[in-house]
C-alpha cells in the first residue's frame, strides 16, 4: 500500500463555556483554561428527538488580553486548533 505524504491534525469546535477562562502564569508565557460544551440532537428509534452533550477542556496557549477579558461562562464560542 502506498504511503500518503501528508496528514492533518485540526478540530473546530463550537460551543458554550462551562465556565469564564482561567489563566496561570508560567516561567515564559501563560495558559488558559475553560470547558466547552457541544450538543448533538438527534432522533430515536422510539420517534423521540434527544440531546447529547460532550464536555471538552481546552487549553489556551498565551491568551490575548481581549480572550481573557471576554470569555465568560454561558458565552457561545468557537475554538480551532490542535488535538
Amino acid at each position: 500500500m502506498a504511503s500518503v505524504g501528508f496528514s492533518l491534525n485540526k478540530i473546530q469546535l463550537i460551543g458554550s463555556l462551562g465556565k469564564d477562562l482561567e489563566v496561570r502564569a508560567m516561567n515564559d508565557f501563560s495558559v488558559g483554561e475553560v470547558s466547552l460544551a457541544t450538543s448533538f440532537k438527534f432522533k430515536k428509534k422510539d420517534g423521540n428527538y434527544t440531546e447529547e452533550t460532550t464536555w471538552h477542556n481546552l487549553k489556551i496557549w498565551n491568551p490575548s488580553e481581549f480572550l481573557i477579558d471576554n470569555l465568560k461562562k454561558g458565552d457561545k464560542a468557537y475554538f480551532e486548533g490542535r488535538l
